[in-house]
């Protein structure tokens, strides 16, 4: 007799065989099998974890300029964030280079809060390297304890640091879009805020880098690309706690060859009222020329902004591409700015308001050389730039 038992792969031909040597052939069939699925079982499992814990490499450049000594590399981004917070004193440039593939932001951001003084020399370059790193995963309704100020990357009154080429994105586990206290998404991408209200965010630098802040199908009504704000804490966005002097405010920051989509605001600027003694200005989203200029897509939903920042005495919630909410001599110029051809808001390309007519105080804005393309199928109002 002549009989043929499939293996998998393999075929083996039984010739005249007894009971028992079926019966081995049975049970090496069946422990093959196993063996196959626990091989295959492992390899998901590690791939898993490596995923889970993936981190980014960060070589530092000049480690011996700060006090005490940033280490020569770290094993994360978030580990070697730490220790710049503790630096004390600047003397030189210093320089963070990211290597690898991603790196998951703890809760809330990568917060940035050095207070050591720095200058357009002894500044500081955290350079992304074309790495990716994204959102927390945020399991609570209404964001992280930071009171719906979720963002991937923060800086809060820290001077002269440059981010750049990074891809920023969502977390793919953040699905859950809605009202600010229902959501479990995050607010922005890179965010800017005053540690104090004589201590702002100021001369920083925000280039070359790729902002993502919607999941697919999952489009968030309070996202924003880059935020600055100076009118109220990172840590109690809803309470005003405006500058009392313009070392509080968040002036003179670039903007500069971002890719921004995925947000219902591009670029938002939140300012404290403009005096004589409170001034936020010199804040530039798309520099001189082509080349500095960001590349925004906004208005990524038809549910209206409902964010619970202080917005300086007025709420403004309208899809656009760049806002500046008081605040004044700003540049907005060079920018490549398109709606999202889906929306059926009130939006604007460039949107620009006060709460209080600035008194006392001289100053221009140049806001030139932008290409806005607005597309709309709703009877709603449409403005390239509203000021």
């Amino acid at each position: 007799m002549l009989s043929v038992l499939n293996i998998g792969p393999i075929k083996i031909q039984l010739n005249q065989i007894n009971m028992n040597q079926f019966t081995q052939l049975q049970t090496f069939k069946k422990s093959f099998k196993m063996t196959v699925k626990t091989l295959f079982f492992l390899i998901a499992l590690i791939a898993g974890l490596s995923r889970a814990q993936a981190q980014l490499t960060v070589t530092v450049t000049n480690s011996g300029n700060t006090l005490p000594n940033l280490a020569s590399s770290y094993s994360s981004l978030a580990s070697a964030i730490a220790d710049l917070n503790a630096v004390t004193a600047f003397s030189g440039p210093v320089t963070l280079t990211c290597s690898g593939t991603s790196e998951t932001a703890p809760t809330g951001g990568f917060v940035i809060t050095y207070t050591a003084a720095t200058t357009a020399t002894n500044n500081v370059v955290i350079n992304g390297g074309n790495t990716t790193i994204r959102a927390a995963a945020i399991a609570t309704a209404g964001g992280a304890a930071t009171g719906q100020a979720d963002a991937v990357i923060k800086i809060v009154g820290s001077d002269n640091l440059t981010i750049q080429n990074f891809t920023i994105t969502e977390n793919s586990a953040n699905t859950v879009e809605g009202a600010l206290s229902a959501q479990r998404m995050t607010e922005f991408g890179i965010g800017l805020f005053a540690a104090s209200a004589t201590d702002g965010a100021q001369n920083n630098t925000i280039q070359n880098n790729t902002i993502i802040m919607s999941n697919g199908a999952t489009r968030y009504r309070n996202s924003v690309g880059i935020f600055s704000t100076s009118a109220s804490a990172h840590t109690a966005p809803a309470t005003a706690r405006l500058a009392t002097s313009t070392a509080g405010t968040n002036s003179n920051n670039k903007i500069y060859g971002n890719t921004i989509s995925g947000v219902a605001v591009g670029v938002y600027f939140v300012a404290t009222p403009e005096t004589v003694t409170v001034q936020e200005s010199g804040n530039d989203v798309g520099g001189s020329s082509l080349s500095t200029g960001n590349t925004i897509t906004y208005g990524v939903s038809n549910s209206n902004f409902d964010m619970t920042y202080n917005l300086a005495s007025t709420t403004v919630s309208i899809a656009s591409g760049v806002a500046f909410r008081n605040g004044a001599g700003n540049n907005i110029r060079f920018n490549t700015i398109t709606n999202v051809a889906a929306l059926t808001l009130i939006n604007a390309g460039i949107y620009c308001s006060a709460s209080t007519a600035p008194v006392g105080i001289t100053f221009t804005n140049n806001y030139s050389d932008n290409t806005i393309t607005i597309t709309q199928t709703a009877s709603v109002a449409n403005t390239g730039i509203d000021f």
